[in-house]
């Protein structure tokens, strides 16, 4: 039986196979297709400033700048009704205690603390009976669950994040390790399985292709 039910789901994109962060920005691209209000969050790479700075953080960048003429005006619920719109932001540091990350953890932990706060004090200004409109149809956090691998967030962090999402928001998390808990509180989870990796024979990451 098919169930049709407008609602925003809990997605996870996890695994040690390649294509986490790639499905994500997939699904902001086509979400801005259909004139969703996306905002894109990068935990852990660290941009420019950390000496990696992604592709797709780039054209986000890009794309946060241009005018769009022509477009009906959003809706009161902003439900692909009007204009797209695309908010980026990288709050990480960098990975840590790997690719020559020499920083402080605690210099990592406060990074990704104030994106935490940052994104539940949207999510629930979003969800709250005075608000006039919804700010974002689709929340995208880049490598969180990367996050909670390196002990920097903690799985109690993201049920709160997952609890405090209003029904009609999106939200999607992307990192690497499985946490079960997490299963249990989302509507999709994906495992990008690794199968070969061409790291494994020292080959680096890509640019244009891995970030």
């Amino acid at each position: 039986m098919n169930i049709n039910i407008q609602k925003g789901l809990v997605m996870i994109y996890w695994g040690y196979g390649k294509g986490k962060s790639t499905a994500a920005v997939g699904l902001a691209v086509r979400a801005l297709g259909q004139g969703k209000r996306v905002l894109f969050m990068q935990f852990m790479k660290g941009g420019k400033d950390a000496g990696w700075e992604t592709g797709e953080g780039k054209m986000f960048k890009w794309l946060e700048q241009l005018p769009s003429p022509g477009l009906r005006p959003p809706s009161p619920l902003g439900r692909g009704e009007g204009e797209g719109k695309l908010e980026f932001h990288i709050v990480g540091k960098g990975w840590v205690r790997i690719m020559g990350d020499k920083k402080p953890i605690e210099e990592h932990e406060e990074a990704a603390r104030e994106g935490l706060e940052f994104v539940m004090k949207i999510l629930r200004s979003t969800g709250s009976p005075s608000a006039s409109q919804w700010e974002f149809d689709v929340v995208i956090l880049d490598e969180i669950l990367s996050a909670v691998d390196s002990a920097l967030l903690s799985v109690e962090d993201i049920k709160a994040l997952i609890r405090a999402k209003p029904p009609e928001v999106y939200l999607i998390m992307t990192g690497h390790k499985e946490y079960p808990e997490l299963a249990e509180l989302a509507d999709l989870v994906t495992k990008m399985q690794k199968v070969k990796h061409p790291y494994d024979k020292g080959i680096k990451a890509q640019k244009g292709i891995d970030f």
